[in-house]
Order: C-alpha cells, then structure tokens, then sequence
C-alpha cells in the first residue's frame, strides 16, 4: 500500500551519503545484513537505523565519450568520470570550468575537453586531470574535428564580444580567427565540416559557415539551437525554425519533416542521428527518411546533450535537466531498455516508498519520477515513469511486479495514472480527471487480481473519487465519489488513503468524513465508530488501523470487527503495520515516526518514538526481507530490519 503526504518544498541536498556506522554495532551483538546494515530484534520500536543505498539524480549539461571513459558536466556535483559505462561515477580534479560541454579527441580517446564557465580546460588522461587550455570568463560552444583539430567560442570577461578560437595541435596553442558578426553574439551551435577550415557557427537567429578558417563567411537567416556532425560530413540543425539536414557543409539545408521537437543531438557512429525530441528519443539511419523512436517519452524534453556509447553504437547516453545521465538502447527482449546512469549523485527527494507484495521489487517516487529496485534495496534505477509531469506521489506494483502504476498530477493540475513496467521505457499515462485540478494520492493493488487496481484522486474544486481499473490500467471507472455516494459531504472534504481488507475482500478508503468500506453491491458504507478526518489507513490480516488530524488511532481488536481508539500517536500521514502481532508502525505530519504496540490494558496501545536519522517523507515494510524503509527529502533511504 502506497500512502502519500503533502510534500515539502524540493530541495537537494548537496553532498553524498556515507555508509558506515557498522562496526560499532556489530560489537553490540546485532544481526547484519549483507552489505553490513543491521538487523534489530522483533521489538517494532527497536529500529537500528541505517543509510541504505538510495535513488539519486542532478541535472547535468552535457557527456562525452571515449572508448576509456565518460566525462559529465553537472550543475551540482561538478565534473564526473566513469569507466564502467556510467553505472558508477567519481568526481574529477577541479577542472575550473563548470556546466560545460564536453567533447573527447575521436583520434586520440585519452584527449578530452570542457568549454564553459571558466573558458576552456583539457585533459591527456581520458578526464582524470585538467589543466587551463584558455582562462576565460565563457565558453558558449566547442567542437572537436575528425582529425583532432578543436575550435571553440571564447569571452573574456563579463560584457565583452565573443571571439572564435582553433587549435591543432590538441590545445597546446590556439589560433584567434574572425568572427562573422559585430558585438557579441548568443551562440548555441559549432561544428566542423569536411576540413579544419570549414565551420558552420549559429546563434538563434542566424547560421555562419566559412571554408577558410574564417576569412569569409556565408550569412543565412536561419538560426538553431544546436548543431551536429556525422562521419561522413552531414551536418544536422535543429531550433525554433525547422528541422534541416545539409549534405554540402552547411551551404544548402533540406528539412525534414514529421520530426517532433528537437532539443539535443548526437551522430551515430556508423551514420545517422540520435534525436532527443519532446516525443522521446529518435534514431535514423537513412538520412531522415524513416525513424525509430527508441523510447523514454517526455523525459528527452529536458535532454541537454547526447553522445553515443562507444561500446555500443546502436545505444547513447544523454543527459537532462532533471535526473542528470540516462542511457537507452537494445534490450535483451527486442525494442529499447532506458537506464538510469547518475548513481552516486545527490540523493533524490523522495514523497512515496513502496513495496511489491511478492518479489524484490522496491519502488520510491518523488519530484524526480519513479526509481525501482529489483534486488530488494541494493541498487535503484529511474523507470522512466513520472517524468514530464510533476513528479510521483503515490505507487503501487502488481502482485508479482509484472505491472507498475505511478500517479501523481501533471503539469496542467490534472491527477494522472501512468501503467507499466520495468522491462521497457514506455509508460501508458492516463489523466482520470480532466475538469478539475487534482492529484492521485494513493495507488492499490488487488492482492490476487493483477488486472485489478484502484486510484485515490484528490480534486480541488469537486469532490474526491476513488477509480478503478479491471484491465490492467487500460480504463479507469469511478467507484466512489464523495457527495455522490452515502454518506454525502461537501466539495472540500477528500478521500486521503486506499486499502484493501483481504479478511473481508473489501477495498476501504479513508476520507475527512471516516473509513468507508465498499460492499458487493457497489456501495459505500462507514464502518462502525470509526473516527472522523481520517488520514492514514492501513490494513493487515484482518485489522485495520486508521489514523488523522484531531484523532486517535483506532483499529478493530478483533478481525471485521467495528473501529474502536487504540492509541494516541501524533496525527499521521501514513501507517505500516507490522507483520507480527498487532503492531503498526506510524508517520506523522511532523515527519516523525512512532511504533504503537499492544499494552497490558484491554484493547489498549502505547507509541514509542522510532524516528531515522533523516526526517522521514514516506515508509514502507518488506515483510519477506523482515525490513522497514524511510525515505526523505533529500537525504537519502533508511531501512531498519524487522525481525
């Protein structure tokens, strides 16, 4: 069961998280877990805390690519480097140019060079170490021949024109050529033609091209945003005006049409392009004729730079806005697989945690999109889900994971449900309200019935609803619909929490007016003394915990039996109950969390304060791995074993 919150405001947390802590308490004679986290007895207020890896992401300017390494450019975590194909990632020396592009020698792949903030810096060790190849105040655009020649914009100081530098002889000396316009220019595009004399330059206005090294140019009153080359010398561009391909240097342009939105590019290594467009990621090998749209949906919307994989030409990396460094290409199946590569950036903020109920799936969701773990927690990667809108807010996963559901709202208000899974890049998304502002707040699944799944939707300005899907996410039926189904409230009271009774095979909901039950029927009942504005619902081999503003907790002592107060933990935004016992675990509006457990009173509990290290956004329990989970806003997940 996914249970959300009312987020906090977005903030990244600068800084990775260290994992250690582990000697100490394994002194202390407690159980460890394989990658030394630290398992606690069965007492659920007994919880030994622990960082645990978690999803993480930053946006990043651009990547380049050797056959020895990649280098990426970020806005936060600096100037990184991987020789394992992304997947993990370390912090160069300071190369004193920041939020760069990024380019390697395609003759020499130990030579690499940032053109940014700070000028232009280069590296002989595949981006190891930087040394100043031109102090400046910015670099807008670089570019780096086919036979190792680089040419690249320089501005001096702050206010003053831009000029056109070139070297060849790998950055040891540079050359100051003409430019092709007065003042100072907004450039956005660089690339080489069929010798190192030949450059076509553009701003978003205008595009240059000269074959003398800039002794002449020719102006054409098409600008771009961006420029790329291919092998053979075919030079794409894209921008505000139209898509366009020149087979001549840049002199004559054909546009290509039925192409979506191009906002970043990369030639493929044996001919062709990639294309991040707002529609996902497009390959052609033919010229523009035809495409393939190889996946990742609204996500390339932000991409910001593209290169290919040089251990794979039919696959590239890109990097975004958001996440920081992705990659797609063939999957094992047939079609595109994306993966997430930005492991070891900042930790990502987190609203939802969630666990499959069979399986080693974990699911955790925040402004960010949707990360996944198949390997119960110790490694995560993005799905793709929840990109382009506004985040995930809730999550919830089939039976045996074989379907994944993200909802949250769009960026036009609207409450959204994307359906899919973690084999592909495509996500399905639905929007269930199109009238009303709103945000789906919790996602659940049928425990036995993969097709069979259920949406909370809070709407701003009509009532909540409760939707239901019986084909997988396919459509979507509204089951209840507060003021239009007994007991009848107002617009502004809203549905806050889904569960579903398996003791009674009943789906309940938690709204501002008590727990409502749905009977056979198709109606919608309140169960017995059940308390009023509830927030946070859980249920459990037959007991059901209900929680909320002004409320005690209540639960049944018996199972079906009516709602009766129990404890008194603060308010809570969510509930996790334990598996053994009559235990429940509670998060509360303060980003606290207590375990409430039976005391020797009749029908009675008591909470003790159990709360992580980071303030907790969202929980989860994994009752086969005995393991409770907390995410935060930035700080990384912690788990806590349960048994």
């Amino acid at each position: 069961m996914t249970m959300t919150r009312n987020s906090p405001p977005w903030t990244l947390i600068a800084g990775l998280l260290a994992l250690a802590l582990t000697t100490a308490m394994a002194t202390a004679g407690l159980a460890q877990f394989a990658d030394d986290t630290v398992a606690t007895p069965g007492d659920p207020a007994a919880l030994a805390w622990q960082p645990a890896p978690s999803p993480t992401a930053g946006p990043a300017a651009d990547v380049g690519a050797s056959g020895e390494a990649l280098v990426v450019s970020t806005w936060r975590e600096g100037t990184l480097r991987s020789t394992d194909g992304g997947h993990t990632w370390t912090r160069t020396q300071d190369p004193g140019v920041t939020t760069a592009d990024v380019a390697f020698d395609p003759t020499d792949p130990a030579k690499s060079y940032l053109a940014g903030n700070g000028g232009i810096a280069r590296s002989t060790d595949a981006g190891q170490t930087w040394e100043t190849a031109v102090d400046a105040y910015l670099s807008r655009v670089m570019a780096v021949s086919s036979t190792g020649a680089v040419a690249a914009s320089v501005q001096p100081s702050p206010g003053a024109p831009q000029h056109l530098v070139l070297s060849d002889d790998g950055g040891e000396t540079w050359t100051t050529i003409e430019t092709p316009y007065q003042g100072d220019a907004a450039l956005e595009g660089l690339v080489f033609g069929p010798t190192e004399d030949h450059l076509v330059l553009a701003d978003l206005g205008t595009t240059w091209v000269t074959t003398d090294a800039g002794e002449t140019w020719i102006e054409q009153d098409t600008g771009a945003r961006g420029l790329a080359a291919e092998p053979d010398g075919t030079i794409w561009r894209h921008g505000f005006g139209p898509f366009q391909r020149s087979t001549d240097g840049g002199q004559t342009w054909e546009t290509i049409e039925d192409v979506p939105a191009v906002n970043a590019m990369a030639a493929h290594p044996e001919g062709g392009l990639y294309a991040a467009t707002n529609e996902g990621v497009w390959l052609t090998r033919d010229a523009g004729q035809t495409w393939t749209d190889m996946g990742v949906g609204e996500l390339s919307w932000q991409a910001t730079g593209m290169v290919a994989d040089p251990a794979e030409p039919d696959a590239v990396f890109f990097t975004d806005e958001t996440l920081g460094v992705n990659w797609i290409g063939p999957g094992e199946r047939g079609g595109f697989t994306f993966e997430g590569r930005s492991e070891g950036f900042t930790p990502a903020p987190l609203r939802t945690v969630e666990t499959a109920p069979r399986g080693d799936v974990l699911l955790a969701g925040g402004l960010l999109g949707l990360w996944a773990s198949t390997d119960r927690g110790s490694s995560w990667q993005h799905t793709g889900a929840g990109i382009g809108l506004t985040g995930v807010d809730a999550a919830a996963a089939t039976p045996a994971a074989e379907t994944i559901y993200a909802g949250g709202s769009n960026w036009n208000g609207l409450a959204y449900v994307q359906v899919g899974d973690l084999d592909t890049a495509t996500w399905d998304t639905t929007v269930l309200d199109g009238t009303n502002d709103g945000t789906v707040v919790d996602l659940e699944t049928h425990p036995a019935d993969p097709e069979t799944a259920w949406a909370a939707v809070q709407l701003e300005f009509a009532p909540s609803k409760v939707y239901e899907t019986r084909d997988g996410g396919e459509t979507w039926d509204p089951v209840l619909q507060l003021g239009a189904n007994p007991p009848l409230v107002t617009v502004g009271e809203a549905v806050h929490a889904i569960a579903y009774d398996e003791a009674t095979a009943s789906l309940l909901a938690a709204t501002d007016v008590g727990v409502l039950a749905h009977q056979a029927n198709g109606a919608w009942t309140p169960l017995s003394a059940s308390p009023q504005a509830v927030t946070a619902l859980a249920a459990h081999a037959g007991h059901v915990y209900a929680d909320g503003t002004g409320a005690e907790l209540w639960t049944n002592p018996q199972p079906g039996g009516p709602l009766t107060p129990w404890a008194d933990p603060p308010a809570a935004d969510e509930l996790q109950p334990a598996p053994h016992g009559q235990h429940v675990w509670s998060l509360e509006h303060d980003e606290s969390l207590h375990a409430c457990a039976p005391t020797g009173a009749p029908a009675r509990g008591s909470c003790t304060d159990a709360t992580p290290p980071a303030d907790p956004t969202a929980i989860a329990h994994d009752p086969g791995e005995g393991t409770l989970w907390a995410g935060s806003a930035g700080e990384g997940l912690y788990r806590a074993a349960t048994r």
